[in-house]
């Protein structure tokens, strides 16, 4: 069984160490609150105003019942909602995306090692040579990205699709720019 995940790129062994740990901390913790004398504070009530979540936020670490698939499901679950986008002919990552691919980063740090690959992608206009270029250097931008939050280049692929899968079918800015983007997703 372990072959398998070896195929995801996760390394066992590290996974086995962290569930140690979490578990001696765990201990430590019980620990401390049983040999305490005093009554903790209520903890206070979030306030009614607090933030929607996005969906984005980084995903705490792995229960300790959770097997690797189910947390590679989750990897995987965190990364397809999050697309980077780009403007019409451009493969600058905007800032509005930096915050998305940190905590796509922290998440990912939290997690036993995963390979990615970046699947750059553009819209139907120009030509397939043209759109597999652009969606490349996407991929290559987002790449770079992520190196700059830490990833080691060894964990990522970049890859373009070109214009060969786009997100929406119909033929307007709605959708040209639904197709415009990088899918994160982990290498297999």
């Amino acid at each position: 069984m372990q072959q398998n995940f070896k195929d995801y790129g996760f390394n066992l062994s590290a996974c086995r160490g962290l569930v140690a740990r979490t578990a001696l901390l765990a201990a430590v913790a019980l620990a401390g609150v049983a040999c305490s004398s005093t009554k903790p504070a209520p903890l206070a009530p979030a306030p009614a105003s607090a933030p929607a979540s996005t969906g984005a936020e980084p995903m705490a670490v792995a229960p300790q019942g959770e097997t690797q698939e189910q947390i590679l499901q989750r990897i995987i679950a965190m990364l397809a909602a999050n697309s980077i986008y780009f403007d019409y002919n451009t493969y600058t990552v905007k800032p509005e995306y930096q915050s998305v691919l940190q905590k796509d980063f922290d998440t990912l740090k939290s997690m036993p090692p995963v390979q990615l690959r970046l699947e750059g992608n553009a819209d139907e206009r120009g030509s397939s040579e043209y759109n597999l270029a652009l969606g490349q250097k996407r991929a290559e931008a987002v790449r770079r990205a992520l190196n700059i939050l830490g990833m080691p280049d060894s964990n990522v692929e970049a890859v373009s699709f070109g214009k060969e899968k786009p997100k929406a079918d119909c033929h307007d800015e709605s959708c040209w720019s639904q197709n415009r983007r990088v899918d994160l997703a982990v290498k297999k």
